[in-house]
């Protein structure tokens, strides 16, 4: 079985509640390693708030990252094929999400 390591999500974070963005393609397995929340605006007003769902259940519920902050999270978490990362900050504040880990036949 090819274990391919891959960056499932690199991208900045829309406002929209459960918006998903990633979902594991039909005959593949993903097997999420590593988690990183950040906010890259600056200013003492600009702090946002971040949430996180694998497969509709909340991973991380309204995590508060101040301007400049990041947040990681080293975990196992296997997703099948058609399962979905959701991730959405409150509001348009530059919160960015990048998940990796590795991708494999099912």
């Amino acid at each position: 079985m090819a274990v391919t390591p891959k960056t499932f999500v690199r991208e900045e974070l829309g406002n929209e509640y459960g918006e998903v963005v990633a979902t594991v393609p039909a005959g593949k397995r993903w097997v999420l390693t590593s988690l990183l929340l950040s906010n890259s605006r600056t200013g003492s007003e600009s702090a946002s708030a971040n949430f996180l769902m694998l497969e509709d259940v909340f991973v991380l519920h309204n995590l508060k990252l101040s301007p400049g902050g990041v947040f990681t999270l080293d975990c196992a978490q296997v997703l099948e094929a058609g399962q979905r990362i959701q991730a959405w900050a409150d509001g348009n504040y530059g919160a960015a999400l990048h998940a990796c880990g590795v991708e494999m036949e099912a």
